[in-house]
């Protein structure tokens, strides 16, 4: 019953923007909304339910910052097809900012498969890379940082490359058709209270039974959760063999 008589309210920019309901399943419902958000606007989200006090959060939306190359290569290691890759990128000098790398490929097939092809979501190797692991949650506990977020505070200039790896078996060395192998690099634009969540989950899934317990970062008024904004910045390239 307190699902059915809740109502939801989205502001973005004080503007109240109408929501619908998209559905109900157990003790969960799930809400959509249509807007354009640009860099530096602000939403928030306030709900009511019958029996409960009011919750309610706020975010803004960060700019996105700037990918100036991308660079690969592929080698090989205990007989495992890798991709190497370097992300050059420039930081947002006016705001403290926090990042997310997604790596995405797909091999398209032809003339078989669409160039419509689905985008895969890789796993990515970080331990090339100091700047992934230098967070340290808030019970002094190093982050595993199984979301690849990372913060701007060891750029000297504004500027740095991330140098990172995928496991990636190129279609070719399987089959006798043309094969187009695509790498599509995203660069998420966090605002702080994502990256702190993001970075609490990754400690709470440590696996270390001697580890002190970790509070799930909220940043909801009168409730659990978190209201998240990002913006993708995102860069497509065709790799050749």
């Amino acid at each position: 019953d307190s699902l059915i008589s809740q109502t939801v309210t989205v502001r973005h920019n004080d503007t109240t923007i109408p929501v619908l309901l998209k559905s109900i399943n157990k003790d969960r419902a799930e809400y959509k909304f249509n807007a354009i958000f640009e860099a530096g606007d602000k939403v928030e989200i306030e709900a009511a339910s019958y029996g409960f006090d009011n919750i309610y959060g706020v975010s803004e939306f960060p700019s996105k910052a700037a990918i100036d190359g991308v660079r690969t290569s592929w080698y090989k290691e205990d007989g495992v097809d890798k991709l190497r890759i370097s992300v050059d990128i420039t930081d947002i000098q006016d705001q403290q900012n926090y990042y997310r790398v997604v790596v995405k490929t797909k091999s398209v097939i032809l003339p078989l498969a669409a160039e419509e092809e689905r985008w895969e979501t890789k796993e990515i190797d970080i331990s090339q890379d100091q700047i992934f692991s230098d967070y340290v949650g808030p019970t002094s506990q190093i982050s595993p940082n199984y979301y690849r977020v990372f913060s701007e505070r060891v750029f000297s200039d504004g500027n740095y490359t991330l140098k990172f790896s995928i496991n990636f078996e190129p279609a070719s060395s399987w089959t006798d058709f043309t094969v187009v192998n695509y790498l599509r690099i995203e660069l998420h634009n966090l605002k702080e209270p994502l990256f702190q969540y993001l970075n609490s989950i990754s400690l709470a899934h440590n696996l270390d039974y001697y580890s002190e317990p970790v509070a799930i970062y909220s940043n909801i008024s009168n409730g659990f959760g978190i209201i998240g904004t990002y913006s993708i910045p995102s860069i497509e390239l065709q790799l050749n063999d």
